[in-house]
């Protein structure tokens, strides 16, 4: 049996693995929220990218990410940063931001303090566990829009992949696009994004059907979701 450890790869979860997908060839990329440091270790091992700012805000899943770039042989390429989000990046050091696994108001909240980040040039890979639909209006609000999306379910949470850049202009976003984005069909993880949303709607019903004031505005984007969904036939 061969007990030498291959230093050259990270097994990814499933969630991590769309990630990494996401993130631009060649790219100087900040992991904020980087948690033991996997994705940070292998866009470096997999030559995805050169340089990475690896930010958490605790510093027990700090010094576990330092280890493991340590083991892996990457601590000259990996700049691991105690900070709250980007605080402490510089905007000219990094091309790519990936904001992975916190809810979508945790991310909203990071975005939302750095200005630089409304420039064209960088690319934004952010992957909501909840409140995607607040992201995705408050993206296009402040004048983001959102390239691509992918539907992730892992470990029974479904995520969402969502690549994303400053255009510059304010959209006004629909019902159907604050709750599915780019998820137009129920093919694969796609199917298990949108009964999650099905199930939250028939619980808001259910609840307001008990409550003694009615918010009509409520009952109307409840029933225009889950119309739309009984139209993809999932």
């Amino acid at each position: 049996m061969n007990f030498l450890q291959d230093k050259s790869k990270i097994s990814l979860s499933k969630r991590l693995k769309f990630t990494a997908a996401a993130v631009r060839d060649g790219s100087r990329a900040a992991d904020v929220g980087c948690d033991h440091g996997y994705l940070s270790a292998h866009l470096i091992l997999s030559g995805k990218c050169p340089l990475i700012y690896a930010t958490d805000i605790s510093e027990k899943s700090l010094k576990k990410a330092k280890r493991l770039f340590v083991e892996k042989g990457i601590e000259e390429k990996v700049v691991a940063c105690l900070a709250d989000g980007l605080d402490g990046i510089s905007p000219d050091s990094v091309d790519d931001v990936v904001i992975a696994g916190l809810g979508g108001d945790s991310i909203f909240g990071i975005v939302s303090r750095h200005s630089w980040l409304k420039d064209s040039d960088k690319h934004l890979v952010l992957v909501p566990s909840s409140r995607h639909a607040k992201l995705r209006r408050y993206l296009y609000k402040e004048g983001f829009a959102i390239l691509s999306e992918t539907a992730v379910w892992d470990k029974r949470r479904a995520y969402t992949v969502m690549s994303a850049k400053y255009e510059g202009n304010e959209k006004i976003t629909t019902t159907i696009f604050e709750e599915f984005g780019k998820i137009l069909s129920s093919d694969g993880d796609n199917k298990e994004y949108i009964t999650v949303v099905k199930r939250r709607y028939d619980r808001v019903l259910r609840e307001i059907g008990k409550a003694d004031k009615i918010d009509v505005n409520i009952v109307k984007r409840a029933r225009e979701i889950l119309t739309y969904i009984e139209n993809l036939e999932v």
